[in-house]
């Protein structure tokens, strides 16, 4: 009787060491990196020209998927970072302009304060709206297109105007707040015709 329980435990572990070697998900395709690159550049014109302020990240190759993944995201944050930090100075110089230099140490704190916040607060809730791989040889490379809403600039701007008296209705009837909101009201639009979005 043992030996018969043997033969079968013994029948019985080869059958499955057997099933789970062939139940193994066999590699993923192959799928060119230029090609991804090109697919996410368009993806993210696409947000960029609907108002968004996104950016894409691009890991380095690794053998594993969720890390590569992250990577990318970490770079897109990175990436988004300096989006931002160069929107703000162009929105600071447009100001600047409009209202003469007489008043640029203001502005200037202003708008630094508020890229501070942004970077500094904002930047952790950026959504990674898009997120693809490239596969080859064993090594995946990620893609992740990094968005942050134009408002939550926009928020961070008339948060600082606000403070300083002085400054806050040169700001609302500048050009520079009329940019802002014209890339905010495309991106509502874009949010409203893309319900999943």
């Amino acid at each position: 009787m043992k030996t018969l329980m043997k033969l079968i435990s013994a029948v019985l572990l080869i059958v499955l060491v057997a099933s789970c070697a062939t139940n193994q998900a066999p590699p993923p395709k192959p799928v060119s990196t230029v090609d991804k690159l090109a697919e996410m550049e368009k993806l993210k014109e696409n947000y960029q020209k609907n108002g968004a302020i996104v950016a894409l990240g691009i890991s380095v190759t690794s053998p594993e998927m969720k890390l590569a993944r992250q990577m990318a995201i970490a770079d897109g944050r990175q990436q988004l970072g300096g989006i931002i930090s160069t929107r703000i100075e162009a929105l600071e110089k447009t100001f600047t302009e409009q209202i003469g230099a007489g008043r640029s140490a203001e502005i200037h704190a202003a708008y630094s304060s508020a890229g501070k916040a942004i970077v500094d607060q904002d930047l952790n809730g950026a959504q990674d709206v898009e997120t693809d791989m490239a596969y080859s040889d064993g090594l995946y490379t990620g893609f992740a297109i990094m968005l942050i809403d134009p408002e939550v600039i926009k928020k961070r701007i008339e948060d600082e105007m606000n403070r300083q008296e002085a400054l806050k209705n040169l700001y609302y009837s500048s050009k520079a707040h009329d940019e802002l909101n014209e890339g905010i009201e495309k991106f509502r639009e874009f949010k409203k015709n893309n319900q999943g979005f």
